[in-house]
């Protein structure tokens, strides 16, 4: 991999910026937003965008990832009989849709990824980058860890400010993923072991890897600490990796 390329992890809540050049992956900021209004979010992103100069010529590609707890994986010839806004109010039937159904395929394992994004998002960032490459924040993950290696029973928690992104992969085959609140580090490991149980796999030999995104650790350290203490836990090893989320972004562009 060659090249500079800009990251834009956005969700309601917040942005993280990131670049990677070669071989090298650098967070460069996390971004709290203090309200929901479309000019706020135009406004600041906008600032950002000046303050980092992404639209300088040294940057070869820009890469957006949305994230919402609102998406849903679909077996890719489902979507042949039915439409994107259809099938994710059938998964979230408890919930009223805030936003639009968009879609992304994710070839590696035959299937697509729906989830709801707000047309502003994608309306900002393609006028700015006409060709900036726009997904889900899970599409990206997935495709990045499959075209990296998936053979190890591995769970993945990738932090955002209020929630979780858990991906457990097993002899190259997705077995879960999953968006869930969280307030702590106790939270994370009920829904790890949760997973794990469900999945039949507490004793299985694999990794634990806490990904906080632009380089929170506090929640991480307990995490690591509290698990080691946990008997069921101690045939996954808990570990942070603090850029991996970008290289896994950059595998799958």
């Amino acid at each position: 991999m060659a090249g500079k390329i800009a990251y834009f992890i956005l969700s309601e809540d917040e942005i993280h910026l990131g670049y990677s050049e070669n071989d090298h992956f650098q967070w460069i900021e996390k971004f709290p937003f203090a309200n929901k209004t479309d000019f706020y979010y135009k406004e600041q992103l906008q600032q950002l965008i000046d303050k980092y100069n992404f639209h300088s010529s040294e940057y070869e590609e820009h890469i957006l990832m949305w994230y919402s707890p609102v998406s849903t994986l679909i077996p890719m010839n489902l979507l042949e009989n039915s439409n994107p806004k259809a099938l994710l109010e059938y998964s979230f039937s408890d919930q009223k849709l805030q936003y639009d159904a968009d879609y992304n395929r994710i070839p590696e394992l035959s299937i697509i990824n729906i989830y709801e994004i707000p047309l502003w998002v994608k309306s900002f960032f393609v006028m700015r980058f006409p060709k900036i490459v726009i997904q889900h924040l899970g599409t990206g993950l997935i495709r990045g860890i499959f075209n990296t290696g998936s053979f190890k029973p591995t769970v993945h928690l990738f932090l955002t400010k209020q929630y979780a992104l858990m991906l457990f992969v097993k002899h190259n085959e997705l077995k879960l993923c999953n968006s869930f609140e969280y307030s702590n580090e106790n939270d994370l490991i009920y829904y790890t072991l949760n997973a794990l149980t469900q999945a039949d796999a507490l004793n299985d030999s694999g990794a634990i890897i806490l990904h906080p995104l632009a380089g929170d650790s506090a929640v991480t350290e307990d995490f690591t600490q509290n698990w080691a203490k946990l008997i069921d836990g101690q045939n996954f090893k808990a570990e942070t990796q603090k850029v991996q989320t970008l290289n896994y972004l950059a595998a799958c562009v």
